[in-house]
């Protein structure tokens, strides 16, 4: 039987298949990404960042195991992140991210194709400094963007992911997943309409 967890993990690797294939997949994985990506997009915007009441030791190690293509994975975080742009430091509120990118809601919007240095740092990283990376503006959007409930802001791809930043990155999604899902059992059984058959990749 496939758990909440199970589930997670198919997304991420129908997901990142598809942004391989430039957005393709045969029609049977496609209307499995979209009832996939329907439940995760549910389950994202339930869960809260706060924390709760599951093991996250064990959590995190469920979550490495399970979610193993978390190259493409997008999750909702809620912190602060200062940008440099020009030589000017700026607010920045990061509302998602991946390994790939990040989506920063500032009052300070850079034009796309901009180049910007982000200073990044794990929630528990008290007294360690910011790791300093880079990214290019991809994207703004002065009004938000309603159906994906983005405030207004810029995604920023990551152009420089040294291994320090790269593992920096992989820690930031996956704590992310560790403290939405914190308030669930991850191995509870997933709900019925979703225990449909794996399609293949």
């Amino acid at each position: 039987m496939k758990t909440v967890l199970d589930l997670i993990g198919e997304y991420a690797r129908l997901n990142d298949a598809k942004i391989r294939r430039g957005g393709h997949l045969v029609p049977s994985s496609e209307k499995r990404w979209e009832e996939l990506k329907s439940f995760y997009d549910l389950l994202m915007s339930h869960t809260s960042l706060a924390g709760g009441s599951v093991n996250r030791w064990s959590s995190a190690i469920d979550v490495l195991i399970k979610v193993d293509a978390r190259e493409r994975l997008r999750v909702p975080v809620e912190r602060e992140f200062p940008f440099e742009v020009d030589g000017e430091l700026h607010k920045g509120f990061a509302v998602n991210i991946s390994l790939g990118g990040i989506y920063v809601a500032s009052s300070h919007r850079a034009p796309a194709g901009k180049r910007v240095s982000l200073y990044l740092a794990q929630n528990d990283a008290r007294g360690q400094a910011p790791v300093e990376t880079r990214g290019v503006v991809v994207w703004v959007s002065d009004r938000g963007v309603a159906d994906a409930f983005l405030p207004p802001g810029m995604g920023i791809r990551f152009t420089d992911k040294r291994d320090t930043v790269e593992d920096l990155l992989d820690g930031m999604v996956v704590d992310a997943l560790v403290r939405h899902l914190s308030g669930l059992d991850v191995h509870s059984l997933a709900p019925d309409i979703f225990l449909t058959q794996q399609v293949e990749l």
